[in-house]
């Protein structure tokens, strides 16, 4: 690429393009979508060139209540139903690296952490009778005071939607003030 635009353009972000290398200096938190094109003076970047956007966001650190205990959670593939989570006064910490879940239980009064480089790739599994597992990714239910938070990725690219065909993210359902901040979800359609 010979060019290369960074939105939004109000942000004043500069590229310096060297070869096949493109730098750049962000100083404040937000999305930047890096956006390019072939030639140096085209007036706008090519829509067919795929672009990148990276999300600049201050770290969360993990702050553990008193009473409470900690389970830390390794990456990898987790078999359904495994992270149906039902210890309360928990916090559940996803460790940074490739975590392939179906869906996440957060049980009454207690937090699901992500930890920094935690990838969550959640995909609807087959069932033996042939039909699928189309939960809601994470869910909490019937409590108060559960939380999701850190500043992990929820990729739902590879969910089939459910009948609705839709591709739930979360689900509060009879809880008092429940908290979701800080994560970056993609592929999601609600």
């Amino acid at each position: 690429y010979k060019k290369c635009v960074v939105l939004p353009q109000s942000r004043g972000v500069d590229v310096e393009i060297s070869d096949k290398t493109f730098r750049s200096v962000i100083t404040e938190y937000g999305s930047y979508t890096y956006t390019f094109a072939s030639s140096a003076d085209a007036e706008v970047t090519n829509p067919e060139a795929a672009p990148l956007t990276i999300m600049v966001t201050e770290e969360e650190p993990l702050e553990i209540p008193v009473g409470y205990d900690v389970r830390y959670i390794e990456p990898g593939y987790h078999e359904t139903g495994s992270l149906e989570f039902e210890e309360e006064s928990m916090i559940y910490v996803m460790k940074a690296g490739l975590h392939e879940i179906s869906s996440i239980r957060v049980p009454d009064d207690s937090t699901l952490f992500l930890e920094r480089g935690a990838y969550l790739k959640c995909t609807d599994r087959q069932l033996e009778s042939g039909g699928y597992d189309t939960n809601t990714a994470i869910h909490m239910e019937d409590g108060e005071n559960t939380k999701v938070l850190g500043r992990g990725l929820l990729d739902m690219g590879e969910c089939l939607g459910g009948d609705g065909k839709y591709r739930h993210v979360f689900n509060a359902k009879r809880v008092t003030a429940p908290l979701v901040r800080g994560l970056t979800i993609i592929n999601a359609n609600t």
